[in-house]
């Protein structure tokens, strides 16, 4: 397990800084090891590790496990105000983006459910990166472009709807936009654009949306 021991000088900058204890288990054994603590599993008298096979193994030969935390696939934890980020402000934020997001809503009328469900699948494929902000947050109209929505159902989909999925806050944007600055290498020298964040409401559905709607 020595093999999974925290020794980044970025991570161990990051959780000084934000106070996190992701890595801080209240075990002499186990801390400063990059476990992540949905797999411990803790006792009166001890801690034990649930492990998967191919993790198991990997250990065994004193190898980092290919999926391990420590094989730079941290990411450290948001702060509390910033966990309730919408996928739509996320986006915004983003330097790098990919080719498409299609979003697939149906009605499902069944009694005591909600009649409106998003169904959806992810496909991941080799791509190149197609766009590369140079200003954030991006503006509504470089989103809309990668965006495209399916309705299958009666009549017109709701703007409610919609905006249960595609809401967007203005404060929250920024408040990632300034978080990202302080805690991340590539955003310490991006430049930051009030006129782009002003065509972002205070809270509503994400600007134009409605126009992506297809039929």
């Amino acid at each position: 397990m020595s093999v999974l021991r925290l020794d980044d000088e970025r991570i161990e900058s990051y959780l000084q800084r934000s106070g996190c204890e992701d890595f801080s288990h209240h075990n002499e054994v186990l801390d400063r090891l990059m476990l992540d603590r949905s797999g411990l599993v803790e006792g009166t008298d001890k801690t034990s590790v649930q492990l998967c096979h191919e993790c198991f193994n990997a250990l065994r030969k004193n190898k980092i496990p290919k999926f391990a935390l420590k094989n730079d696939l941290y990411r450290g934890q948001l702060p509390v105000h910033l966990q309730d980020l919408t996928w739509m402000e996320e986006m915004t934020c983003a330097i790098y983006r990919n080719t498409a997001h299609v979003t697939k809503i149906y009605e499902k009328a069944r009694e005591g459910v909600n009649p409106l469900t998003c169904v959806g699948n992810v496909c991941a494929h080799d791509l190149n990166v197609v766009s590369t902000a140079s200003k954030l947050p991006r503006t509504p109209a470089d989103i809309k472009g990668h965006l495209s929505i399916v309705w299958v159902g009666r009549g017109v989909v709701r703007r409610k709807a919609l905006k249960t999925l595609f809401k967007i806050r203005k404060a929250k944007v920024w408040a990632f936009l300034c978080w990202l600055r302080e805690n991340n290498e590539l955003y310490k020298h991006m430049d930051y654009s009030q006129d782009a964040l002003d065509q972002y409401p205070e809270d509503d559905v994400f600007p134009g949306i409605e126009d992506l709607v297809i039929h």
